[in-house]
Protein backbone atom coordinates (compact mmCIF):
# COMPACT_ATOMS: atom_id res chain seq x y z
CA UNK A 1 0.00 0.00 0.00
CA UNK A 2 1.11 3.55 -0.74
CA UNK A 3 1.49 5.64 2.39
CA UNK A 4 0.86 9.36 2.71
CA UNK A 5 4.63 9.80 3.08
CA UNK A 6 5.26 7.97 -0.24
CA UNK A 7 2.75 10.26 -1.97
CA UNK A 8 4.44 13.39 -0.57
CA UNK A 9 7.90 12.12 -1.58
CA UNK A 10 6.65 11.35 -5.11
CA UNK A 11 5.21 14.84 -5.43
CA UNK A 12 8.58 16.34 -4.43
CA UNK A 13 10.56 14.32 -6.99
CA UNK A 14 12.49 16.68 -9.22
CA UNK A 15 12.70 16.29 -12.96
CA UNK A 16 16.09 14.99 -14.06
CA UNK A 17 17.48 16.24 -17.37
CA UNK A 18 19.97 14.10 -19.27
CA UNK A 19 20.52 16.63 -22.07
CA UNK A 20 19.44 19.97 -23.46
CA UNK A 21 19.55 21.41 -26.96
CA UNK A 22 19.37 24.70 -28.80
CA UNK A 23 19.02 25.42 -32.52
CA UNK A 24 20.22 28.72 -33.99
CA UNK A 25 18.94 29.54 -37.48
CA UNK A 26 20.86 32.26 -39.34
CA UNK A 27 19.39 34.92 -41.65
CA UNK A 28 22.71 36.58 -42.52
CA UNK A 29 24.23 36.80 -45.98
CA UNK A 30 26.97 34.64 -47.47
CA UNK A 31 30.59 35.18 -46.49
CA UNK A 32 33.45 35.43 -48.99
CA UNK A 33 36.32 32.97 -48.69
CA UNK A 34 39.94 33.80 -49.52
CA UNK A 35 42.35 30.98 -50.29
CA UNK A 36 43.97 29.59 -47.15
CA UNK A 37 42.42 32.16 -44.79
CA UNK A 38 40.09 30.89 -42.03
CA UNK A 39 36.85 32.90 -41.91
CA UNK A 40 34.91 33.14 -38.64
CA UNK A 41 31.34 32.02 -39.27
CA UNK A 42 28.56 34.41 -38.25
CA UNK A 43 25.14 33.32 -36.99
CA UNK A 44 22.65 35.96 -35.86
CA UNK A 45 20.14 33.41 -34.52
CA UNK A 46 17.33 35.51 -36.04
CA UNK A 47 15.89 32.82 -38.31
CA UNK A 48 12.34 31.55 -37.88
CA UNK A 49 13.59 28.06 -36.97
CA UNK A 50 15.69 29.21 -34.01
CA UNK A 51 14.57 27.12 -31.04
CA UNK A 52 15.86 27.54 -27.49
CA UNK A 53 12.85 25.95 -25.78
CA UNK A 54 14.63 22.72 -24.86
CA UNK A 55 17.70 23.88 -23.02
CA UNK A 56 18.04 22.72 -19.44
CA UNK A 57 15.90 25.08 -17.30
CA UNK A 58 17.77 27.88 -15.60
CA UNK A 59 20.68 27.87 -18.04
CA UNK A 60 21.77 30.65 -20.40
CA UNK A 61 22.25 30.46 -24.15
CA UNK A 62 25.06 28.29 -25.54
CA UNK A 63 25.56 30.62 -28.58
CA UNK A 64 26.36 34.31 -28.25
CA UNK A 65 24.79 36.02 -31.28
CA UNK A 66 26.69 39.26 -30.66
CA UNK A 67 30.22 37.83 -30.55
CA UNK A 68 29.40 34.78 -32.74
CA UNK A 69 30.89 32.17 -30.48
CA UNK A 70 29.88 29.30 -28.21
CA UNK A 71 29.77 30.25 -24.53
CA UNK A 72 29.94 26.98 -22.62
CA UNK A 73 29.93 28.40 -19.10
CA UNK A 74 26.88 30.61 -19.81
CA UNK A 75 24.97 27.45 -20.78
CA UNK A 76 25.87 25.78 -17.49
CA UNK A 77 28.13 23.22 -19.13
CA UNK A 78 30.67 21.72 -16.75
CA UNK A 79 33.82 19.62 -16.72
CA UNK A 80 33.13 16.14 -18.05
CA UNK A 81 30.10 17.24 -20.12
CA UNK A 82 29.97 16.68 -23.88
CA UNK A 83 28.62 18.81 -26.71
CA UNK A 84 27.41 17.67 -30.15
CA UNK A 85 27.23 20.36 -32.85
CA UNK A 86 25.50 19.94 -36.23
CA UNK A 87 26.51 22.74 -38.60
CA UNK A 88 24.57 23.41 -41.83
CA UNK A 89 26.37 25.20 -44.67
CA UNK A 90 25.67 26.08 -48.29
CA UNK A 91 29.01 26.49 -50.07
CA UNK A 92 29.59 27.91 -53.51
CA UNK A 93 32.65 26.58 -55.30
CA UNK A 94 33.79 28.69 -58.26
CA UNK A 95 36.19 26.12 -59.69
CA UNK A 96 36.84 22.42 -60.09
CA UNK A 97 38.28 20.47 -57.14
CA UNK A 98 37.95 23.30 -54.62
CA UNK A 99 38.50 22.09 -51.04
CA UNK A 100 36.73 23.38 -47.93
CA UNK A 101 37.59 22.82 -44.28
CA UNK A 102 35.42 23.37 -41.18
CA UNK A 103 37.29 23.86 -37.92
CA UNK A 104 36.30 24.57 -34.35
CA UNK A 105 38.67 27.03 -32.72
CA UNK A 106 38.53 26.18 -29.01
CA UNK A 107 39.68 28.11 -25.92
CA UNK A 108 39.70 31.39 -27.88
CA UNK A 109 41.46 34.14 -25.95
CA UNK A 110 43.05 31.79 -23.41
CA UNK A 111 46.57 32.03 -24.80
CA UNK A 112 46.40 28.27 -25.32
CA UNK A 113 43.70 28.06 -28.01
CA UNK A 114 43.65 25.03 -30.30
CA UNK A 115 41.93 23.90 -33.48
CA UNK A 116 39.79 20.82 -34.01
CA UNK A 117 39.19 19.93 -37.66
CA UNK A 118 35.53 18.91 -37.98
CA UNK A 119 35.45 18.06 -41.72
CA UNK A 120 37.12 18.55 -45.08
CA UNK A 121 35.35 18.24 -48.42
CA UNK A 122 36.21 18.75 -52.09
CA UNK A 123 33.76 19.26 -54.92
CA UNK A 124 34.83 18.20 -58.41
CA UNK A 125 32.88 20.84 -60.28
CA UNK A 126 31.91 24.45 -59.67
CA UNK A 127 28.47 24.80 -58.10
CA UNK A 128 26.47 25.32 -54.93
CA UNK A 129 26.35 22.48 -52.42
CA UNK A 130 24.62 21.78 -49.13
CA UNK A 131 27.07 20.53 -46.48
CA UNK A 132 26.17 19.24 -43.01
CA UNK A 133 29.01 18.70 -40.54
CA UNK A 134 28.83 16.95 -37.15
CA UNK A 135 31.40 17.51 -34.43
CA UNK A 136 31.46 16.33 -30.83
CA UNK A 137 33.69 17.77 -28.16
CA UNK A 138 34.03 17.21 -24.44
CA UNK A 139 34.93 19.53 -21.60
CA UNK A 140 38.05 17.78 -20.39
CA UNK A 141 39.82 20.82 -18.97
CA UNK A 142 39.11 24.34 -17.77
CA UNK A 143 40.88 25.82 -20.82
CA UNK A 144 38.21 24.37 -23.13
CA UNK A 145 35.34 25.01 -20.71
CA UNK A 146 36.06 28.57 -19.60
CA UNK A 147 36.85 30.13 -22.98
CA UNK A 148 34.65 30.53 -26.07
CA UNK A 149 34.76 28.49 -29.26
CA UNK A 150 34.29 29.68 -32.84
CA UNK A 151 33.44 28.05 -36.15
CA UNK A 152 35.87 28.74 -39.02
CA UNK A 153 35.67 27.79 -42.70
CA UNK A 154 38.66 27.79 -45.03
CA UNK A 155 38.75 27.30 -48.80
CA UNK A 156 41.82 26.43 -50.85
CA UNK A 157 40.64 28.77 -53.61
CA UNK A 158 39.72 32.47 -53.64
CA UNK A 159 36.31 33.45 -54.97
CA UNK A 160 34.38 30.73 -53.12
CA UNK A 161 31.74 31.61 -50.52
CA UNK A 162 29.78 30.08 -47.67
CA UNK A 163 26.26 30.73 -46.46
CA UNK A 164 25.82 29.54 -42.90
CA UNK A 165 22.30 28.25 -42.33
CA UNK A 166 22.75 27.58 -38.63
CA UNK A 167 23.56 24.97 -36.06
CA UNK A 168 21.96 22.61 -33.60
CA UNK A 169 23.81 22.10 -30.31
CA UNK A 170 23.06 19.23 -27.92
CA UNK A 171 24.83 19.23 -24.59
CA UNK A 172 24.91 16.26 -22.29
CA UNK A 173 25.83 16.62 -18.61
CA UNK A 174 28.09 13.94 -17.14
CA UNK A 175 25.38 13.41 -14.52
CA UNK A 176 21.64 14.06 -14.69
CA UNK A 177 20.66 17.56 -13.57
CA UNK A 178 17.82 18.15 -11.12
CA UNK A 179 15.72 21.26 -11.25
Amino acid sequence: AVSALDTRIDSLELTKYTHGFEDYNNTGSSQALISGTPVKILNNGAGSFTNKSYKIPGRGDVWNTTSNHFDWSNAGIGLGDSVLIRMDFTVTSTGANDGFSVDLELAVGSGANYTLNADYREWRTAGTYNWVVLAEIYMGDTNTLNYPAEIHVTSDSSGDSVQYNGHYVKYTPRVAVST
